[in-house]
Formats: C-alpha cells, structure tokens, sequence
C-alpha cells in the first residue's frame, strides 16, 4: 500500500466526520506481482482496537470491485451514513489474494474522529459505554388496561 486517506461528507480529505455524515476510506496499491482474484479489505475499530465491522470485494461483490487479476489502483469503501457514536476508530487495510493469502496488511493505517451532530429521530446521542453503533428504531409502550398515571 502507498497512500491512505479518508473523505467526509464534505468531499474534503479529512480525518474528522460527523455522525450520519458519509464516510469514504481510500488506499491507492501497487503489488511486485499480479494478485490473482484479488481482496480489498476494510476493518474499522472503536477507540480500544475492537472490531465493530468489517468490509471487503467478497462480501459485497459487484463488477466495480471483482477482477481476476490485477497489479495497482484505488480501492475505496463508502460508508452512506456513519452509524458510530463520537469517538476515535481506526482502520485496518488489506489486500488478499484470494480469500487466503494475506498479499498485504496495515493494522491500524489510518484512524478517523466522529464527531456530535444533530441524527433525525434522536433526541440524545448515546455514550459509546453501552455501544458504539447508533441503530434506528422505534419503541412503543402499552399501558396495561390502558391506564397512565
């Protein structure tokens, strides 16, 4: 790997991102060989080196991303709307040959900072001690035999 960098939802290259904000991590390669169906992989951390989840070609295929052989270029992962609480995570790069063979691999290449921001149907931002992925939904309560008080 030769660069690495990430892009807010602003376009600007940027290590900070605001929460809901779209998130694009990129890394420009180049192999003394040519890598037979080839890996790009992406592990994001929380703060304390954990993995919250992992992103790569095999697990999302599509024909921007699949080859069978290939020797450099630019492999990005965009993520629409950051799920993460605020925080610093970091990114671990990679790029396999094949499921298997491990041609290169960064831990911790590059880390990010999610910052507050206003999210649509939240009124409070959750603590990253009960977790670190804000998840969208909705709780109902029924009053048993209709009664509040």
């Amino acid at each position: 790997m030769r660069k690495a960098w990430t892009v807010n939802g602003k376009k600007v290259k940027s290590n900070l991102v605001l929460i809901g904000e779209s998130l694009t991590v990129v890394f420009e390669f180049r192999c003394s060989r040519t890598i037979k169906n080839p890996g790009f992989g992406f592990v994001i951390e929380d703060g304390h080196g954990r993995p919250v989840f992992c992103l790569n070609n095999f697990i999302v295929p599509s024909k921007n991303n699949t080859f069978q052989s290939i020797r450099g270029g630019v492999a990005s992962l965009k993520i629409p709307n950051v799920p993460l609480v605020p925080g610093t995570y970091f990114v671990n790069l990679a790029v396999m040959e094949g499921a298997q063979v491990c041609v290169d691999y960064v831990p911790q290449a590059l880390a990010f900072h999610v910052q507050t921001a206003e999210v649509e149907g939240f009124s409070k931002i959750p603590d990253s001690a009960v977790g670190v992925v804000m998840v969208p939904g909705q709780i109902t309560v029924s009053p048993e035999n209709g009664i509040v008080g």
